[in-house]
């Protein structure tokens, strides 16, 4: 099957395509769990790559920022989800907790 997925008419009557992966349902139930804490897509998005324990270095790259600007979005995260002190794990897993993933 192709990376490439049909969206919605766009208002000249053309489809338009979207490349790259389909979220997984997984990925979209997530997404609403993150809701309410306010998270931006961006960090929604490094969300999701360190539950997928991804290291900084491939977060930044992934989301094409600088690591000072990574550093910046994990800040808010942890400030709107509430996460306390202790190293990336620990950090990492009270995510995972307080979004009901363990």
């Amino acid at each position: 099957m192709s990376a490439k997925t049909h969206l919605p008419e766009h208002p000249d009557g053309e489809l338009r395509e979207r490349r790259g992966r389909n979220p997984t349902r997984a990925t979209l139930l997530l997404r609403l769990q993150l809701d309410p804490f306010s998270l931006t897509k961006k960090e929604a998005g490094i969300v999701l790559l360190l539950l997928e324990d991804r290291s900084n270095e491939e977060i930044a790259d992934t989301e094409a920022i600088t690591r000072n600007t990574l550093k910046t979005h994990l800040r808010h995260i942890y400030r709107k989800l509430h996460v306390t002190g202790g190293d990336r794990t620990s950090r990492i897993t009270e995510i995972a907790t307080r979004l009901g993933l363990r």
